[in-house]
């Protein structure tokens, strides 16, 4: 399988609002770069879904838009029902300064890893 991302990513885990119409979830982030995030949601959303997005980083809060990429059923290891949903997330729409800030955080991280 081909690796397609441009960006590094990194297991850090930080508040995040997401807004699907009128739908909001209060979550956290799994991973993390400058071109998306993902995430574990209780719902599954559909390939494309346009999300409103606020990442609260701590010292500052990033405001963008994306949409889902991709989906995966997560199943309980009891039940083998599938109740959760790892969700990848593309930034579609993000202020040049936003991505640089969330680019130079996790190059900042992960050379001190």
């Amino acid at each position: 399988m081909e690796e397609r991302r441009r960006f590094p990513r990194l297991n850090y885990p930080c508040k995040l609002i997401l807004e699907e119409g009128d739908e909001t979830y209060s979550i956290h982030t799994e991973n993390l770069s400058a071109g998306g995030l993902r995430v574990i949601l209780d719902e599954k959303l559909a390939i494309n879904t346009p999300l409103r997005i606020e990442l609260e980083l701590g010292w500052k809060d990033i405001k963008c838009k994306g949409r889902v990429v991709w989906v995966t059923d997560i199943k309980s290891l009891r039940t083998e029902k599938t109740n959760l949903f790892d969700t990848g997330i593309e930034f579609t729409q993000i202020e040049p300064q936003d991505r640089k800030t969330l680019r130079e955080l996790i190059e900042r991280i992960l050379k001190s890893s």
